[in-house]
């Protein structure tokens, strides 16, 4: 019955699920993501108040296996704001009369983009990056009193070189890299032409999500249930993720499976937790122990089985239970894991 179950058609290629990359979002680290900015004017220099300023908010990074772990990325996107906002003036060159004009950028938020490039196994990378306004306002009042609001969102630097590094530190990934970019303004209002340049560094971090318990198992015939868990990390570059299952019937089989789609159905004398297109792995014996481990990565996966970045998937343990009568299996809960580079 359960052989029946188990046995569906095959998933996609490996190949072409060991190639794919997903989106991870990167929380920036605020203290850190310092910036400068100046700026040039068709009326003179801008002068700085203040030169400094963070980033705070996200930067999403589409990330591949390959690697040590990381083998590919490409900044894709984000939304970062600009604090504090940005105030500067044009001086006179009379220094004794007012300044010939004054500006501020306020609610300023950037996206960082880039395309695809290499992380070599020391996780350092180099590739270049244009920075986009998804929104903020520069109001501009000159000498004459003479007032003037740009919208900035759409203004896009011109590429510029960025080398940094991407890498699995413990439970999260760290992504560090200097970037930097000059943003072209007009203001039809004043006739005040210019750009501003911004250079910094961005640090963020995304932490995977540790693998989730879901759909009890039942009670069998030596206790409460199967009990399955998940230790190691859900990194397919790192491929050190381990199932462990307790509180089984000795000396009996169970088979290992998975799939894309939670369940909680009664089957057996049990509740399957997993639905969809399932890999089953090839049976294992509980011992005098009443427990099993399974290692869960691409080189001891089936073709039709591989994983890939960004997928989830749902496992559980199937056990035969003779002495529970009944159907004569049972099942563990069920565990989701959502794989990382």
């Amino acid at each position: 019955m359960f052989r029946h179950l188990l046995t569906t058609s095959t998933l996609c290629l490996a190949a072409s699920l060991a190639s794919a990359q997903s989106d991870f979002t990167f929380q920036l680290n605020q203290g850190l993501s310092a910036f400068t900015w100046s700026g040039n004017t068709s009326l003179g220099a801008i002068v700085e108040n203040p030169a400094n300023f963070n980033l705070a908010g996200t930067v999403v990074m589409n990330m591949g296996s390959g690697g040590s772990p990381v083998g590919s990325g490409a900044f894709n996107g984000g939304d970062a704001l600009v604090t504090p906002n940005l105030s500067g003036t044009i001086p006179n060159p009379f220094p004794f009369l007012p300044d010939l004009a004054s500006m501020t950028l306020s609610n300023a938020h950037v996206r960082v983009n880039s395309p695809a490039f290499s992380v070599n196994a020391a996780g350092a990378f180099s590739t270049t990056v244009t920075m986009t306004i998804i929104q903020g306002l520069m109001d501009v009042t000159t000498l004459t009193g003479g007032a003037s609001q740009i919208n900035l969102a759409g203004m896009v630097t011109t590429p510029a070189a960025a080398s940094g590094t991407l890498k699995l530190v413990g439970d999260h990934y760290s992504l560090v890299s200097p970037v930097s970019g000059v943003f072209p303004f007009t203001d039809p209002g004043s006739g005040v032409s210019g750009s501003l340049t911004l250079n910094g560094t961005v640090h963020g971090n995304f932490f995977w999500t540790p693998p989730t318990s879901y759909c009890p198992g039942l009670p069998n015939s030596v206790g409460p249930g199967a009990v399955m868990t998940a230790s190691g990390s859900p990194s397919l570059g790192t491929s050190n993720l381990l199932l462990n299952t307790v509180g089984l019937p000795t000396g009996q089989f169970g088979v290992y499976f998975y799939g894309p789609n939670q369940l909680s159905l009664p089957f057996g004398n049990g509740l399957r937790c997993v639905g969809g297109q399932i890999i089953r792995l090839a049976p294992i014996n509980s011992g005098p122990s009443g427990t099993t481990s399974r290692p869960i990565g691409n080189a001891s996966l089936p073709a039709s089985g591989q994983l890939s970045v960004g997928m989830t998937r749902n496992f559980q343990f199937w056990h035969r239970d003779p002495a529970a009568g009944g159907a004569a299996f049972n099942l563990s809960n069920g565990v989701s894991v959502t794989f990382t580079p």
